[in-house]
């Protein structure tokens, strides 16, 4: 693997491994593959922190990039996108990543592998990162708090239509009672609620006929639109010990993604 301290200044590489880069396929299974916005400045990347956006259903990865871009150069932060493409389980499957595991495939296992490729081709720490997801990415960004909150610097959570709450008596995907048999993971509340979170959705954002559409047994008694589940979600996470900040952005629906609110909140817990 070509790294980019390889790379002399003035190298024509440098400019494919720094600003957007290009769509790097996953070592590990290269159904997957990641973007990366790195910034032009190179070598300070040592101290740059990490922010990972995951898309949501309609994988518009490279958008959620190139809206983080400014910000990125401004803050030395490295911002990485995974791409888990639509059609996994099948040629109608659009949900595969949502739940972290799904058709055999471990998801939070696929991103820890890219970012040791990240780390490997860059040189940059990526032990503990900034995630931050919005609908389908907002359920990833969730359930990866749940599962792996000594990884998460902080975590960003918008307008999930599907929850998992830190329930044992459930079964994943609606709580966390077999996480230790599905997923080989102990549930620590504390950690959980030690992780700076930030809830986001818009006031208008309800979505009543398309949860319904999904006939989704797990989400009984969270609510029927994304506003009731947001408050269920927001009402759990204090009751573990929590404190996240909670952002309804008047007027907004499922398309707005609070990307200032959002940013405002990754730049107050970035290293100075």
């Amino acid at each position: 693997m070509i790294t980019l301290a390889q790379l002399p200044a003035g190298h024509p590489g440098r400019a494919l491994l720094t600003g957007r880069t290009p769509w790097f396929a996953c070592q590990g299974d290269p159904r997957f593959s990641y973007g990366l916005y790195v910034p032009r400045g190179g070598e300070e990347l040592e101290q740059a922190a990490l922010l990972v956006v995951v898309h949501g259903t309609d994988r518009y990865a490279q958008l959620d990039l190139d809206s983080w871009a400014t910000f990125a150069e401004q803050h030395n932060l490295v911002v990485a996108a995974p791409l888990f493409p639509a059609g996994i389980n099948g040629p109608d499957d659009l949900d595969n990543y949502k739940t972290i595991e799904s058709g055999g495939v471990r998801y939070d296992l696929t991103l820890f592998g890219m970012l040791d490729e990240v780390r490997l081709r860059w040189g940059i720490s990526t032990e503990r990162f900034f995630l931050a997801g919005h609908s389908g990415g907002g359920q990833f960004a969730l359930r990866m708090l749940l599962l792996h909150p000594q990884r998460l610097s902080g975590v960003v959570i918008s307008a999930p239509g599907r929850i998992t709450l830190a329930d044992p008596g459930s079964a994943w995907p609606r709580g966390t009672g077999d996480v230790a048999e599905r997923f080989g993971i102990t549930i620590d509340n504390a950690a959980i609620a030690r992780t700076p979170a930030l809830l986001t959705i818009g006031s208008e954002d309800r979505g009543a006929d398309d949860l319904a559409a999904q006939h989704d047994p797990s989400q009984d008694g969270f609510g029927v639109t994304r506003l009731e589940r947001f408050a269920t979600l927001a009402e759990h996470l204090r009751a573990l010990g929590a404190d996240p900040a909670v952002h309804i952005a008047p007027g907004g629906t499922h398309s707005d993604a609070a990307i200032p609110v959002v940013q405002e909140f990754i730049s107050q817990r970035l290293p100075s």
